[in-house]
Parts: structure tokens; sequence; C-alpha cells
């Protein structure tokens, strides 16, 4: 089972309420968005509706304006021909009216009559025609405005149909990362509380082993017994070993010089520099605090407080310390320390490793395999002979060693 922290739960607690405000603030979102949408709907509906009635409106005016002038034509041809009609009785009546004398009063009325309806008839054609053409204009007019609401109507349905998808797809999408979340807070309960239950569990046993092999004696049975098994190793192994004091110095600054590995073994393919925690050093617990020129303060300083947030556990905080010194130690190769002479350099492949008393501290051997695999390190782990040995590759910065051990200058 994976280990979870307190923090880490804290977390993604924390993460899921962001989750949760943030989905009920987009679900708030698009509920008023979809609102004002429904309303623009509504307007252009209302809109394209009473257009569509002015429209049919104007063009019945249209059409009945066109059947007044029809009717006015209508009657200006019918007083046109009355006109004609009364004027050759007229005609009529003069051609004879020497012979008998006739009057030809009432002709002459009669036509100066029609005259007058034809005038009438003229102009009430004129008037039919001008009503016509208004009307024609107002029909188009309103034609124009339907035509324009119908657009609009088409341009909000397809609008609030946008707004209903997008925030429908929108919402689901966050409610499944929610999901997600909620699911993975659920499984970090679970294997903390696991954790913690395993833990309490073994803590009796855990507690005996410690006050066991607490503060034991610097170089005492335990040390002498895991030295003889560390360097016994390699020639089992057909490894050549060398000794902390084979190392070659570089510089001149004795203090620097000490900051090396434990040791060295070397075969025909590989180098690995060896980092020995007897039994008395590796019952106890790592420093935290810095001192004076600490070259892994920061790291000491990031991994306290990670412990202190509660991100990380005691074990896993320490097991930082010891990769990190470790590392330092490799970093100074060729500035304060390098291979002793009698190596030849055949391009062998260089790897780090610790070796770690078995049944003491287990828990803190477990946290330093799990952060060399976390930051993919490769690292290969053998027991034998209560040793624990963890061997990885090198983690080399050499912008850290320049900044930390700049070359110095030649008078």
């Amino acid at each position: 089972m994976a280990y979870v922290s307190v923090g880490q739960v804290e977390n993604l607690e924390e993460a899921i309420s962001g989750l949760q405000s943030a989905y009920d603030s987009m679900e708030s979102a698009c509920q008023a968005q979809i609102a004002a949408a429904e309303v623009k709907l509504a307007e252009a509906q209302q809109e394209a509706d009473h257009s569509a009635q002015l429209f049919e409106s104007a063009l019945a005016a249209e059409m009945k304006a066109g059947q007044q002038l029809e009717q006015a034509r209508a009657l200006l041809y019918s007083s046109r021909v009355q006109l004609g009609l009364a004027v050759a009785a007229l005609g009529g009546c003069i051609a004879v009216s020497p012979i008998n004398g006739s009057d030809c009063s009432a002709q002459e009325a009669e036509v100066a009559a029609d005259q007058s309806a034809v005038a009438e008839a003229e102009s009430a054609v004129s008037v039919a025609e001008e009503v016509l053409e208004m009307a024609k204009d107002h029909r188009m007019q309103m034609e124009q405005r339907n035509e324009m609401a119908r657009q609009c109507l088409d341009m909000a349905t397809q609008l609030a149909e946008t707004v209903q998808n997008e925030c429908a797809t929108r919402l689901a999408n966050a409610a499944a990362h929610l999901e997600t979340g909620k699911a993975r807070l659920e499984s970090a309960k679970a294997a903390l509380n696991g954790y913690l239950e395993a833990k309490s569990s073994s803590s009796a046993e855990n507690t005996i082993s410690k006050s066991q092999t607490k503060n034991l004696p610097s170089n005492g049975p335990e040390d002498q017994a895991f030295d003889k098994q560390v360097q016994k190793r390699p020639e089992e192994c057909g490894e050549k070993y060398y000794k902390e004091t084979s190392f070659e110095k570089v510089g001149d600054d004795k203090r620097k010089s000490t900051s090396r590995p434990d040791g060295l073994s070397v075969n025909d393919t590989i180098k690995t520099y060896e980092e020995d925690k007897r039994p008395s050093e590796y019952s106890n617990d790592v420093m935290t605090t810095t001192y004076a020129n600490d070259p892994i303060a920061d790291q000491r300083i990031k991994a306290r407080e990670e412990m202190k947030q509660g991100e990380i556990s005691k074990d896993e905080a320490e097991s930082k310390i010891y990769i990190a010194e470790h590392d330092d130690h490799y970093e100074k190769k060729g500035v304060v320390w390098d291979d002793p002479k009698e190596i030849k350099q055949n391009g062998q492949t260089e790897k780090l490793a610790f070796n770690v008393p078995e049944g003491i501290r287990p828990e803190r051997t477990e946290a330093i395999i799990k952060q060399l695999e976390d930051d993919e390190r490769n690292p290969v782990v053998t027991r034998k002979d209560g040793v624990v040995r963890i061997s990885y590759d090198p983690k080399r910065i050499d912008a850290f060693i320049d900044a930390t051990y700049p070359p110095k200058k030649e008078k």
C-alpha cells in the first residue's frame, strides 16, 4: 500500500473543496446565461410575430388599394362613354334645329354634367394610383421588417441552443473532474487509514526494536560485524575495494577533502562509490538542523519544513538528507578528491551505493528506496548477512560544484 501523509489528504480535501466551489459558480453562471438567452429568444419571437402581422396587414392594404384603383378606372371609362353619347345627342339636335326649330338646351346641359363626371372620375383614378403606390411602399417596408425579424429569431434560437449545449458540456466535464477528485480523496483516506492501522499494530514491536538498537556504542561489536560483512562483499563479487583513505586529495583544503565517499568498489565495467551507515550511526536520528558551511543546508531545511507541515514522515525526511549527503560527497569528485591513482580510467559506469544494517530503522531504509525510485535513479536492493545494499545511479550537478567550490585562480 502506498504511503499517504495527513498533509496530502488535507491538500486533496482543499482541492476538492475548490473544485466544488468552481462547479457551483459555473452552474450559477450557466443558469444566468441560459436565462438571458431565453429572454432574448422570447423577445425575438414576439417581434417576429408582430412583424408578420404587420406584413399581412400591409399586403391586405395593397390588395384593397389595387381593387379601388380598378373601380376608379372602370368608373372613368363609364363616364367617358356616357359623355360620348351626350355629345352625339347634342350634335343630332343641332343638326335638325334649323328645320324644326328644336331646343337643344337639355342636350347641352347633359353634356356639361357628363363632362363634370369625367373630370371627377379622372381625379379619383389619380388619387387611387397614389394610394396604391403608398400601399406598395408600406408593404415592401413591412416585408423587409418581417424578414429581419425572422433572421433575428433564427439567431436567437441558435444562441439559446449553443448556450445550453456548451453549459451542459462544461458542467459535465466539471462534474467528471469533481467525481474523479472525490474518488482519489476516498482512496487516499483509505490508504492513510490502512497505513495508520498497520503502523499501530506494529508499534509495540517497533518500540522494542528501537529501544534495543538506539544509542549503540561506536565501533562496538555491532559496528565491527557490519564492517566485516561490508568489506567481504566486494571480494565475493570479484571486485577490488578501496577504503576512504585511498582517494586522492585535490586542492589544499583538508576540511573539504574529508567530504568523500566511505569507499570504492571497482570491476571491469562499474565503479561504485560506497556510503556505509554503521549500526551505531544508523540507529540514531539524522540531524535536520543546519550548521556553519553546511553544504546541504537547503535540503535539510526543506526536509524539515515538509516534515513539520505533515507532508512527509520523519523517515522520509531523513532519507532525503542521507541521499543529499551522498550526492554532495560524490559531487566533490575532481574538486576536493579523486579516484586512487592506480585505478585505470576505462570509461566504467559510475554508481552510488548505501550499505545499511538490516533490522535497524527499517522504515528509513524503505523510505530511502522509495525516494530513489521516485527520483528515477534505478535503485537495486540486495539483502545479505545483515546488510542491506542499495545501488543506484548518480546525480551529478556540475553547476552546483562550480558555484560551491569555484576553481582558484593562479597567482
